[in-house]
């Protein structure tokens, strides 16, 4: 169907899927095809994850997923820190692993 609005799924009618047939329609789907331990909620989750990994903003998560209160959107912007915290530890644990396995390597040879 062609896009006409800020709708990007619709029913078999055209009309706007609501949250909850949208829930009901994939928690249909995935039965169908037998997939368990999947949800709407996670497809949710996984969005506000991957905005806050690509630096965007606790308001711009707001907007994009319905919140009305930033507390949770503050939840995947500081899983997203840490997450590029944590990258940033292990890049410099190498990094010295590194340099200590060369001068110890200089100082043998």
């Amino acid at each position: 169907m062609p896009r006409i609005a800020d709708t990007i799924i619709v029913g078999d009618r055209g009309n706007p899927v609501t949250a909850a047939s949208l829930s009901r329609m994939v928690r249909l789907k995935l039965r169908e095809l037998g997939v368990t331990g999947y949800s709407i909620h996670g497809l949710r989750k996984n969005a506000g994850n991957e905005i806050a990994e690509a630096g965007g903003t606790e308001r711009e998560i707001m907007v994009r997923l319905g919140h009305k209160n930033p507390l949770m959107a503050a939840h995947y912007t500081k899983r997203a820190s840490q997450g590029k915290s944590m990258r940033s530890a292990v890049e410099k644990l190498e990094r010295a692993r590194a340099l200590k396995v060369a001068n110890s390597r200089t100082e043998q040879g």
